[in-house]
């Protein structure tokens, strides 16, 4: 399998079906018994729609010829692809869907037909076997399952927001004050710290603090009555990734759930396998880097900051993580030219944030 981004070229491409897009989905939907919801393919791994108007399929008919396709995808699971197609293929044709990601784009993935339904006016279903397995979670983002940590000391906001949260398919744990939030985040990771500020016993930006002061790499997010215009820059003045208002509506939670599925940063150099080796290394420095920075921050020493960022920006840049190395390079610029303690803040926190979305080989 490999990856492209969205935009590369395979030559013509020839679109067959010629029905509008509302009949598409209508089809689709009379397939479904108007909901996907619990279905599975033939090997019963679970199906998550996947609707792509114009999925590229190529096909390799008898002998050599091979053709591409735009084709209507319906739905994906780990092992198959179903999708709309404006004509006949014949089962056990060998082909190679260009799956598009949830962050645009896109892995060649082979596969054989193995059914060919009519639906109307030379509308046919058409399902494809992959070769091997997929993560669907790569593609839809329905297959992926968050884990949260739900900070929040009220039980009948909790109550509320945990139901809310399961319908998005994450699984939610609860703490109530942010001396046992630290403690739960420092066992194990989540996708998403859900903080509210106004905690008993520690409250919820020193916990977050603890948390960075230990290397946490997470993504967390303030849970507060801040207003939705002022809430973000507030929130990340903190030093919060990001933050969801009290009251939320059901359109901003899924918003904030959706940004964890931020595209994670990878290693220019990835793709060479003997590279590997020293882009985990270096992904390993991180939690360090990101405690250092955040005690630096903490009692603002310039001077730190200044050697800290710089050999960060230096150690990036040598293993194929620009983002990370350029964020780096802004902190130094910031750090040496005496800028506000505001300033400062919001420089290291755009670091760590490309910290945590730093991934190895």
């Amino acid at each position: 399998m490999s990856i492209h981004n969205q935009d590369s070229s395979a030559g013509r491409v020839i679109r067959t079906i010629r029905a509008e897009p509302e009949e598409i989905e209508n089809l689709m939907l009379a397939m479904d018994g108007n909901d996907l919801r619990g279905t599975v393919d033939p090997k019963g791994h679970k199906r998550y729609p996947y609707r792509h108007q114009s999925l590229t399929v190529i096909t390799r008919q008898s002998g050599s010829q091979v053709t591409s396709f735009a084709v209507s995808s319906k739905d994906l699971s780990a092992t198959q692809l179903q999708f709309l197609h404006g004509g006949f293929l014949h089962t056990d044709t060998r082909c190679v869907a260009k799956l598009i990601t949830i962050h645009g784009s896109w892995t060649e993935v082979g596969g054989r037909i193995v059914s060919c339904q009519f639906l109307k006016s030379n509308i046919h279903a058409i399902a494809v076997e992959f070769d091997s397995p997929i993560d669907p979670a790569i593609y839809c983002p329905e297959a992926v399952q968050s884990r949260i940590l739900l900070v929040e000391d009220d039980a009948a906001i909790a109550r509320l927001t945990l139901f809310h949260m399961s319908e998005h398919n994450a699984q939610v744990e609860q703490a109530t004050d942010g001396d046992e939030a630290v403690a739960m985040a420092s066992k194990s990771p989540y996708d998403l710290i859900l903080m509210d500020i106004g905690l008993p016993k520690m409250d919820g930006v020193a916990a977050m603090k603890k948390l960075r002061s230990q290397g946490y790499l997470g993504f967390i997010a303030s849970f507060t009555s801040f207003t939705d215009e002022d809430g973000v820059a507030k929130s990340r003045e903190l030093g919060f990734a990001a933050h969801l208002p009290k009251p939320y509506t059901r359109d901003q939670l899924a918003r904030l759930l959706t940004s964890l599925r931020e595209e994670p940063i990878r290693s220019s150099m990835h793709e060479d396998e003997s590279m590997h080796q020293f882009i985990d290394a270096f992904i390993d420095t991180l939690p360090d880097a990101v405690r250092s920075l955040t005690e630096a921050v903490s009692d603002l020493n310039r001077e730190v900051l200044l050697e800290l960022s710089v050999g960060l920006k230096e150690r990036a840049g040598v293993h194929g993580f620009e983002p990370i190395s350029e964020a780096a390079a802004a902190l130094a610029k910031i750090a040496a030219q005496e800028d506000s303690p505001e300033d400062v803040q919001g420089a290291v926190n755009v670091l760590v944030n490309r910290c945590t979305l730093a991934r190895g080989s």
